[in-house]
């Protein structure tokens, strides 16, 4: 083997440990925590490894970039140097090239050395990182340890010069979140995008994000739209309003809405209806606690979770006025769906037709038209806490009249239907390039 043969040996060597960085670089850092950590339950010590040194990222880092840096030098140094120089002594031999032995030599040494070293020392390493980044993380995690411990003063040093140039700019908090709402939601996608989710398991996921901040204000059913029962109405009334709705408990007023004494099961008033003759409502009251509109849909979960007999609650305004009921079905409604009972002849909520547009109940969540239209994100604060009457409320600024048309965010709406003065459904039309599939 000629020595022009070990000098070659020698720079690829470098190159491909450049590459080998370069790669663990990657996957380390592309590798997913939440797979790390159930193979590091499961006994696997590379995991655990790789947890431990995705714990210290600034010393990993600067030990990888010591490792690629040095490989990177020593190759176009000593390609430069060797192979240059061996070149250069051949081309002077040649009487037209002479004058330009070494600066042809370098250009041929340099070249081919820079094009490897992006090819084998960067790109494909890399894209190998991405493409298997846990299975590579734990093959090189060793390797990675041992040449962090070697490099320790460097690394040290490297590391408080890191923070110290990051402070410079702000940024040594490290107060973002590792995983934001939106990463979440990317993953959600790309998920769907290739076939790992359902697109009926996004839909669920997101809308568990989107209610866990909802407030009640949005996921209540309004007053308007309550059935309730009157303690002075009399017993013929209740008792049809009792055997009509598929609703299996009910608010007990006195008068109107805004005095409630308690709530009742159907179940338990017919009963005692049949079993002794009598109807009585305050026999079977149960109290209902009162809730803030703006609350939390999260914290109602917890409320009902720690009250689990308590299967519906009111919820109030800030002057205790009572705006509405929200049930367990509530909550789930907005995590799923809607839900229509046994019997019901209530029109769904969001109605699909065959030109694309949408004819939506106003008290639809503003972010699930918003998800409907596909608009982009991240949405407007106000999508989260309001309805589509309450948007086009405020987008108007006044009651609109039956038929009234305006274009927001692309889309066209339209006021097709009013009860009184409340809004009661709006047709949407999406813009033809955003219409949701």
């Amino acid at each position: 083997m000629t020595a022009m043969t070990l000098e070659l040996l020698a720079v690829l060597v470098l190159i491909l440990i450049n590459g080998f960085f370069a790669m663990a670089e990657m996957a380390l850092v592309a590798s997913r925590k939440a797979r790390l950590s159930a193979l590091a339950a499961a006994g696997n010590q590379r995991a655990k490894l790789c947890l431990r040194l995705r714990e210290h990222p600034e010393s990993f880092l600067s030990a990888v970039q010591i490792g690629i840096t040095l490989a990177g030098v020593l190759a176009s140094a000593y390609g430069g140097a060797t192979l240059a120089a061996a070149l250069a002594e051949v081309l002077r031999g040649v009487p037209r090239l002479a004058p330009y032995a070494h600066a042809l030599s370098l250009a041929a040494v340099v070249v081919p050395i820079t094009v490897l070293t992006l090819l084998l020392g960067e790109l494909v390493p890399k894209r190998l990182g991405l493409a298997r980044p846990e299975k590579l993380a734990m093959w090189t995690a060793p390797v990675m340890r041992g040449l962090m411990v070697a490099s320790v003063p460097a690394v040290w040093f490297l590391g408080v010069a890191t923070k110290g140039f990051l402070r410079l700019f702000g940024l040594a908090g490290g107060n973002e979140p590792a995983v934001t709402e939106e990463d979440i939601r990317g993953l959600l996608h790309e998920g769907a995008l290739h076939g790992v989710l359902e697109h009926a398991e996004r839909d669920i996921m997101e809308r568990l994000l989107r209610v866990a901040d909802r407030p009640l204000g949005v996921i209540m059913t309004h007053r308007s739209r309550v059935d309730w029962l009157d303690a002075d109405a009399p017993e013929a009334e209740n008792l049809e309003k009792l055997l009509a709705s598929h609703h299996t408990r009910f608010p007990v007023c006195r008068g109107d809405f805004a005095e409630v004494l308690g709530v009742v099961r159907a179940k338990d008033v017919v009963a005692d209806r049949l079993r002794t003759g009598r109807f009585d409502l305050a026999a079977h009251l149960v109290q209902v606690p009162f809730l803030p509109e703006t609350l939390r849909g999260l914290d109602l979960l917890a409320h009902f979770k720690a009250a689990p007999q308590s299967r519906l609650a009111m919820v109030v305004d800030e002057y205790g006025d009572v705006l509405g009921v929200v049930t367990v079905t509530d909550v789930f409604e907005d995590m799923v769906g809607d839900l229509p009972g046994p019997g019901s002849t209530e029109e769904p909520s969001v109605v699909r037709r065959t030109d694309g547009s949408f004819l939506i109940d106003a008290a639809t969540p503003m972010d699930e038209v918003a998800a409907l239209l596909g608009l982009p994100q991240p949405w407007p604060e106000s999508f989260g806490e309001g309805t589509l009457a309450g948007f086009v409320l405020t987008h108007l600024g006044r009651i609109p009249d039956m038929g009234e048309t305006f274009a927001a965010h692309g889309a066209t709406f339209e006021v097709v239907d009013m009860d009184g003065r409340r809004i009661d459904r709006v047709l949407v039309t999406p813009p033809p390039e955003k219409e949701a599939g």
